[in-house]
């Protein structure tokens, strides 16, 4: 959920958190098929065991609501200025797609970021917005991650709001199990990412100021080693007191590879 007073540069339908609507949207964006979203139903060893290592990402669906946003501004001291050398965070600035700004968190950042597929789509320029204008090398993930970084704080959130990218979100919006949502509609849900990069364990909210650095990770720990999975677990604790309410998607290596 995104508080209506924020300002936006658009509103999308909420995705609904599943691999059967995240995994065809991240591979259309750009992301190797080698590579899924996969539902995680508890994180105790018993259901973990049986998930692909490493596993790269945990994407949270977490309840949102006015306690929500109460936290979210009492944490503005635990953001780090955004650095996209040490990690990759992403700015909100579409309303009810935190969903989009999850998987971008995800696939964006350490090993996974290095599964992004090339092929030729039209990207954002400071000089010219016209998605026809012209083309570079790359994904359009893989543009994302040249052209946000080159662009001013002011107009990054212009890139991610890239037609061909609103067109891929907007399908896969209404490709889901249960009830669309209304556009524009408040729901009381939000979505979170931990990941792994350059040795760090980060908490990727684009609703906060700036990545939340959660501590140093071994070369061998992984999203679901208990160095991580300590401070996951006391993330949710704070948010909800039922485990049901929180969805958990992985991103690992596909089934049998």
């Amino acid at each position: 959920m995104e508080p209506q007073s924020k300002e936006y540069d658009d509103c999308y339908i909420p995705l609904e958190s599943s691999p059967d609507v995240f995994n065809p949207l991240a591979q259309a964006l750009g992301l190797s098929p080698l590579l899924t979203f996969q539902d995680v139903w508890a994180l105790d060893e018993t259901f973990i065991a049986g998930l692909p290592r490493p596993v790269h990402a945990l994407l949270l669906v977490l309840p949102g609501g006015d306690a929500y946003e109460q936290k979210r501004e009492q944490r503005a001291h635990e953001c780090l200025s955004p650095d996209f050398e040490k990690v990759r965070w992403f700015r909100q600035t579409i309303h009810n797609a935190c969903g989009l700004y999850g998987l971008l968190h995800a696939v964006c950042n350490g090993e996974a970021g290095r599964q992004i597929r090339e092929y030729k789509f039209p990207t954002y320029s400071n000089e010219n917005n016209s998605s026809d204008s012209f083309q570079v090398p790359g994904s359009l993930l893989a543009n994302v991650l040249s052209e946000y970084p080159k662009a001013p704080a002011s107009e990054q959130g212009k890139i991610l709001c890239h037609p061909q990218i609103k067109k891929l979100y907007e399908a896969a919006a209404l490709d889901g199990a249960s009830e669309v949502p209304a556009l524009g509609a408040e729901v009381d849900c939000h979505y979170t990412c931990f990941v792994k990069s350059n040795g760090h364990l980060y908490e990727l909210d684009g609703d906060l100021t700036g990545p939340v650095d959660l501590g140093e990770l071994r070369d061998e720990d992984d999203l679901l080693s208990e160095a991580a999975l300590a401070p996951i677990r006391k993330f949710i604790e704070s948010k909800s007191r039922d485990s049901i309410a929180c969805n958990i998607m992985a991103l690992a290596p596909a089934a049998g590879d």
